[in-house]
């Protein structure tokens, strides 16, 4: 264990540790260091190993890299740190399954965190990559993201308009806390993605400035597992061209949703506010809600919920594409809008149909067990269609 009151610089050099590293700063919002400080002069390392449970004091250093690398145990953030990067692994052979934790401090890179092997976990306070980069966040197989509460910060809201993660192969495992990506979340077509949202909020495209992200898909996952049994996604805006999309799920993605889980298509939380594209590749979700005041959600292919669509401003275009919902159709003061296709109620249940205005759109009733469908408002549409279950008119007008 090392123990100082006094200042020491690493000079650029390697410190291995097996046991804790002890300093007189304080805070765990920010940095102290009146009693003494521990920092580099050049690029430093602090290499955490070994097998026993660890702590890490609080520093303040943009020349310390600190390397988390250990067959089993657990590093424990104990005060504020601010350093370089991280590395929870060494590199992408590595296979440790060591644990670094943050509950209630502030740990802070300046650039990038290499997240390699083992598991990082936030149950509290904030995890904060502050780096304008595409890669900001890198997480390889095997290693994990598990974020039970606080926050995960990649990028700084007012200035980082390309900070993402990036995954290959990782895992991101949300219950809790907020998950706030300035630009993209990138998922490769490597298999053994997993992200599983059973809690908590991730949002995508927290930037708040005035310039567009990367050229890419906002939320863009290519392969793996997405698990939806809870939590929200907050879909902040997307690059402003209709090439991008603000989600693309591909075809060989693997989608297991609740209707615990929302999907929330809405205007950028900067002044980069634009059309939203849809690109869903016959995959099923729970709840999606369109808040895109202003502008224009499009879907480019088939919509099929297990819980309700609702749109609460803004337009919903659905191209002339199917939307079925085993929930309601819920129009709290945006549009529906339609060159064609079909809106069908499916599963069991009784739901609710709001407001329908749109001569080219179908309404289909394949309510099972039973299920109904309740008008709530006047709706027009092109015609009607019920091939099991009821559709009750409850003192509106239908034409």
């Amino acid at each position: 264990n090392i123990t100082g009151s006094y200042d020491w610089d690493m000079n650029a050099k390697y410190l291995y540790l097996d046991g804790d590293l002890t300093t007189n700063g304080t805070g765990t919002t920010s940095y102290d260091a009146s009693n003494g400080k521990f920092y580099s002069t050049g690029t430093g390392v602090i290499y955490m190993n070994g097998t026993a449970n660890q702590d890490i004091g609080s520093f303040n250093s943009t020349g310390v890299n600190l390397y988390i690398d250990k067959t089993s145990g657990t590093v424990s953030a104990n005060g504020y740190i601010y350093c370089n990067y991280i590395n929870l692994g060494l590199n992408t052979s590595s296979t440790q399954t060591g644990k670094f934790l943050i509950n209630n401090e502030t740990v802070k890179t300046r650039y990038n965190m290499n997240l390699y092997s083992g598991t990082m976990q936030v149950t509290g306070g904030l995890l904060h990559m502050s780096n304008n980069s595409s890669s900001g966040v890198i997480i390889y197989d095997p290693c994990t993201l598990d974020v039970d509460g606080g926050e995960v910060r990649v990028g700084d809201a007012n200035q980082d308009y390309y900070a993402d993660i990036v995954m290959s192969g990782g895992v991101i495992d949300i219950s809790g806390g907020t998950v706030n990506i300035c630009d993209e979340l990138d998922v490769s077509s490597t298999s053994s993605n997993t992200i599983t949202i059973s809690g908590g909020t991730l949002n995508i495209g927290s930037y708040t400035g005035t310039s567009n992200g990367s050229s890419a898909h906002r939320f863009d996952m290519d392969a793996g597992t997405l698990n939806l049994t809870g939590g929200t996604i907050n879909i902040k805006g997307q690059r402003s061209s209709s090439s991008y999309d603000a989600l693309q799920l591909a075809s060989g993605v693997n989608v297991n949703a609740t209707t615990n889980n929302t999907i929330n298509i809405m205007n950028g939380a900067g002044t980069s506010n634009e059309n939203m594209y849809l690109l869903i590749n016959a995959n099923e979700l729970g709840n999606l809600t369109i808040s895109n005041t202003g502008y224009t959600v499009y879907a480019e292919d088939p919509i099929d919920l297990k819980g309700d669509l609702t749109i609460t401003s803004g337009t919903f275009n659905n191209t002339n594409q199917s939307i079925t919902l085993e929930g309601s159709y819920i129009n709290n003061g945006g549009t529906f809008t339609s060159t064609g296709g079909n809106l069908t109620f499916d599963g069991a249940g009784d739901v609710t149909c709001d407001a329908l205005s749109n001569s080219a759109t179908s309404l289909y009733i394949s309510k099972t067990s039973g299920g109904s469908v309740t008008t709530t408002d006047d709706s027009d549409f092109n015609f009607i269609y019920i091939n099991s279950g009821s559709y009750i008119i409850d003192g509106e007008t239908i034409t």
